[in-house]
């Protein structure tokens, strides 16, 4: 493209302009809604930093943002360096957050060059290149906007400076002389402000990291302003950018409208944290690639050119746009004009209108008076006479409706670079209980118990994107306190110091911090402790934390508390019966194990049948639950499930053990007793009634017991007479039967005597067919703790019972039907509440007392009934001399097994 060569006395009056308007383009968005930006940033920051993972392990002190710091402040507002002024203020940090995005633009001539970034680098480079015969005649720095704020070595406020400064603030070490200047070489900040202190030292460095965090945030805010992405450097009027305030900034706080097409790259609008330097180029490109500034509108096919003449940016183009016509105040009549919008979202958003005249008096083009009004209408005459005022423009009118996409988008940018600014610290403290010798001259003295803490300060410098694009780590020095509390309240407190990242002092009795290991004493009943260590003791219940306030955040540890040895339960039952219904099987049974006081363990299970330990970690707080399946089993076989609980470092704090047994089971069923039901029911009068077999599920468990009864012991020995007993109650029945006939000169025969055999112990619950253990096991042996409950349980289900044909003299053939209406069971020396129905649940609980409580007590289940009998087959009932023949409150019992528990 051929450029005009432009008249001599056009370049001086152009020049001469340019000098007059760089005030107003260097401000980009000017320096009340810049300041404005940076205060809606700082809110939105706020508003969202609450669930992140730095701020939950830093979060702010109180009035963090209103906390007065000393440093150095702007105090002047010129065009060139020599009339910069710099002044001693004392501001809270986000009052130099926000007067930092206004000093970015101080001195304005000096700045004015430094606040472009062209994110294509249109013409090969991304600094701005636009009449820079204009500008050249005084700066022509060649430096870009991005870089300009981010990292440029001459700029004493860039992100690098904030960075770099706040770092230096939280290494600021009480032992080390105090600095005689912190400031850099450099006019902005030659203003030497000596510390009065180590504190003041460290309120100085963080004045200036906040005082450069605003000025990077405002160079970050230019890349919202389509002026500054182009190579665009609008010397006589912008109209977008001179045309919008400070409300228009916090409407767009409001009301925040963030486009699909940047979202993704903007964290603070559910997007990605973006690294510094991709953040600026990101959104430069969304602004570039959107919006025409008023001086590079420009269209392909109707041959429209930028105003500058400078190489044109591919997009927008018109045919990217929405054409609309519309009738428009002309400067004498009312003309028609196209205006073209762009969409984003569906939000229309106007772009650019066609120019009513070429005429330099347009009234349409500007809203301002005054020297304003004179500088732009002194460009477009100078323009006109260049022939560069194109067919198209910006009018002043659209920054209401373009500040609604481009607001918003500078604020939650910048409300990210302040994300990307505070770093990621992570203070740990181990504290670890340790024993040594007295100095006493009794060897069985009890030793010496005491804490000893361990603390560093971590940077965790891979999480934060800006501190590992430019390598910085902190390694915090400086002051920290130990507090001991009980609850919430403190007990007291003592001085600590850090040395790069690590715990190096404690406050001594006398005053002075010293290199000397953390300890906290407990003292023991009969050796009170030293001065020295009642400095620094704790009690149980009492808990230690470490605390850091830095950078404008506080850093506790988790609370370490001094409390009773962690202990571990298995939960019931805690003597656990596994039933086989063949001789042999695999059972699979869910254990439960909890952990007091709550806290983050580690579970170790050992099953006891030779299979590998498994390990569980749940979450802090919550039980370990693990399924395990016993394969192979006999009755007969005993096992003893372990869990051991595991602290940090894997160190053994309790374990717990149960017992399991296995017993060979049976299929229980309503009627399995049919000698009681043939002798103590009214099924009596049918004695060749066939019985339903009707399943009946019986599951005892028992709490409360501990320990396992050694074969061994007086306990072992009377468990072992009990089981053999009950093997012979038979021979015992046998003998007293046959005593009672003697006595009453009655002599049965063998057949005689088996069947009132059968029949007696049948009605004891003890079936001669099989075993006589078969109806009374030992479900579980165990101690019961004296004062402590015990607790039984037993489930009950029962099938549907169907009706049960009986035949009877001289009656039509009918049946029985049966109704559970209530069960509950017994233990001899206790009865269980009644459960309506024919399943369900009950419990029986007591305190062990010694040589009161029975040592032994055998379950037993008692079911109430009805029965009725009907016409078989239907639902009428039989009628005895008129009366039907229903027998209520009926009972059957179950005998369920034997538990063996002495109290001790």
């Amino acid at each position: 493209m051929r450029i005009r060569r432009l008249p001599y006395i056009v370049v001086i009056i152009a020049s001469i302009l340019w000098t007059f308007a760089a005030p107003s383009f260097v401000e980009a968005w000017s320096q009340q809604p810049h300041s404005q930006i940076n205060s809606e940033a700082i809110t939105l920051f706020v508003r969202r930093m609450a669930g992140k993972e730095k701020f939950r392990l830093g979060p702010f002190v109180d009035n963090a943002l209103q906390q007065p710091l000393r440093g150095v402040a702007v105090n002047s507002s010129s065009l060139t360096a020599s009339g910069f002024v710099s002044a001693e203020a004392e501001y809270s940090m986000r009052r130099w957050i926000v007067m930092g995005g206004d000093w970015a633009d101080e001195p304005h001539l000096y700045s004015s060059v430094r606040h472009f970034y062209d994110p294509l680098r249109i013409t090969g480079v991304a600094y701005l290149t636009d009449q820079s015969w204009a500008h050249g005649h005084y700066d022509s720095p060649q430096i870009d906007a991005r870089t300009w704020g981010l990292d440029h070595p001459d700029n004493p406020f860039t992100l690098f400076t904030a960075l770099a400064a706040y770092k230096a603030a939280l290494e600021v070490r009480d032992d080390v002389p105090l600095p005689s200047s912190i400031s850099a070489p450099h006019f902005k900040s030659t203003m030497n402000l000596v510390a009065r202190d180590h504190e003041d030292q460290r309120k100085l460095h963080l004045s200036r990291a906040y005082r450069a965090l605003g000025e990077s945030m405002h160079m970050l805010g230019d890349m919202t302003q389509p002026a500054h992405v182009r190579n665009d450097s609008h010397p006589a009027d912008e109209p977008i950018e001179v045309a919008t305030f400070p409300e228009h900034v916090r409407r767009a706080a409001a009301n925040p409208f963030i486009d699909s097409r940047i979202r993704p790259f903007i964290a603070s609008a559910g997007g990605t944290l973006q690294a510094p330097a991709e953040l600026f180029d990101q959104v430069a490109r969304f602004t570039n690639s959107t919006f025409y500034s008023m001086d590079t509108i420009y269209d392909k096919p109707l041959g429209i050119l930028p105003n500058n003449r400078q190489t044109p940016y591919p997009s927008p183009q018109f045919k990217d746009l929405v054409e609309v016509k519309t009738t428009v105040r002309g400067f004498v009549i009312p003309r028609t004009v196209k205006k073209l919008y762009g969409v984003f979202d569906g939000k229309r958003v106007a772009m650019a209108q066609e120019r009513l005249s070429f005429h330099w008096f347009d009234p349409e083009q500007t809203v301002f008076g005054g020297f304003d009004n004179l500088k732009e209408k002194a460009g477009r005459g100078i323009a006109v006479g260049a022939n560069r005022l194109g067919p198209y423009h910006v009018p002043h009118a659209f920054a209401s409706s373009q500040t609604e996409v481009l607001l918003p988008l500078a604020i939650h940018a910048c409300a990210d670079l302040m994300d990307l600014f505070f770093p990621t610290l992570e203070l740990k403290a181990e504290f670890e209980e340790q024993e040594e010798p007295r100095d006493a001259p009794d060897t069985e003295a009890i030793p010496k118990r005491f804490i000893e803490g361990t603390a560093t300060m971590e940077h965790l410098k891979k999480k934060d994107l800006a501190w590992s694009a430019y390598d910085l780590t902190i390694q915090y020095s400086g002051p920290a306190e130990l507090l001991v509390l009980e609850k919430t309240k403190k007990i007291y407190s003592r001085k600590l110091h850090f040395n790069k990242g690590v715990l190096e002092k404690i406050e001594t009795l006398e005053g002075p911090l010293e290199k000397l290991p953390l300890r906290l004493f407990i003292a023991a009943e009969g050796f009170p402790l030293t001065e020295e260590e009642a400095f620094y003791e704790i009690k149980d219940g009492q808990s230690a934390v470490i605390r850091v306030d830095a950078g404008s955040r506080r850093f506790e540890n988790v609370p370490w508390e001094l409390k009773n040895p962690a202990e571990v339960s298995i939960m019931p039952p805690r003597i656990l019966v596994l039933e086989l219904l063949e001789d042999t099987g695999d059972a699979e049974h869910e254990f439960e194990a909890v952990a007091t006081p709550k806290g983050d363990y580690l579970f170790e299970w050992d099953f006891g049948d030779g299979s590998e330990p498994i390990e569980d970690r749940p979450r802090p707080g919550e039980k370990s639950v693990r399924k395990h399946t016993y394969k192979g089993l006999k009755p007969g076989d005993l096992f003893s499930p372990k869990v051991i609980l595991y602290g940090e470092k894997k160190k053994e704090l309790a374990e717990d053990t149960i017992s399991v047994s296995v017993i060979k089971g049976e299929k229980r069923h309503f009627f399995e007793n049919r000698t009681f039901w043939l002798t103590g029911s009214p099924f009596a009068n049918d004695q060749s009634v066939v019985f339903p077999t009707v399943a009946l599920s019986i599951v005892p468990s028992i709490s409360g017991i501990s320990g396992e009864i050694d074969p061994k012991s007086p306990e072992g020995k009377r468990l072992a007479d009990m089981v053999e007993g009950m093997s012979k109650a038979g021979d015992y029945v046998k003998e007293q039967m046959i005593k009672e006939m003697a006595k009453m000169g009655v002599s049965l025969s063998d057949s005689q005597l088996a069947e009132a055999m059968k029949q007696a112990l049948a009605m004891g619950g003890i079936d001669l067919s099989g075993s006589a253990m078969e109806r009374r096991p030992i479900l579980g042996s165990g101690y019961q703790q004296a004062g402590k409950p015990v607790t039984i349980s037993l489930s009950v289900s029962l099938a549907p019972i169907p009706p049960v044909p009986v035949s009877m003299p001289d009656t039509p053939r009918l049946e029985g039907r049966v109704a559970v209406t209530k069960w509950f069971f017994t233990t001899g020396a206790g009865v269980s509440r009644e459960v309506a129905g024919s399943g369900g649940s009950a419990s029986l609980s007591w305190t062990p007392e010694k040589g009161k409580t029975p040592e032994s007590f055998a379950l037993d289940l008692v079911m109430f009934y009805t029965l009725e009998f009907y016409k078989r087959g239907t639902m009428e009932l039989w009628l005895d001399a008129g009366a039907p023949v229903r027998y209520e409150n009926m009972s059957v019992s179950f005998p369920v097994g034997v538990y063996f528990c002495p109290v001790r």
